[in-house]
């Protein structure tokens, strides 16, 4: 859930410190001018870092459905058409990947 600071979308939590986000801006310049450095960097920096939370945190229920969907799709005998079979083989590729197994 996000929260609004001096008419800033924020996230809820502070990832970030002062320090950290001076640092980002220094290293990879993100905002060029004084007064977007501290609020809108950190809002921009935390709101990245929660969206990869998010994702894995639901990766596990994600692969989990992806195999799902894998044993299914070969069972019912679709891997005869080209374009399954070629999202088949996809998905398998990033089940291996996500498994460690590529």
């Amino acid at each position: 859930m996000a929260l609004a600071h001096r008419g800033i979308v924020m996230s809820k939590h502070r990832w970030l410190s002062d320090d950290q986000v001076q640092k980002l801006n220094e290293r990879h310049g993100w905002f060029k001018h004084g007064d977007a450095q501290s609020d809108v960097s950190r809002a921009f920096a935390n709101d990245a870092i929660e969206a990869h939370e998010r994702m894995r945190a639901t990766a596990p229920e994600l692969l989990a459905e992806l195999e799902m969907l894998s044993n299914v799709v070969e069972g019912c005998g679709m891997t005869t058409m080209p374009e399954v079979e070629c999202r088949l083989i996809f998905a398998r590729a990033a089940i291996a990947k996500a498994t460690g197994e590529a």
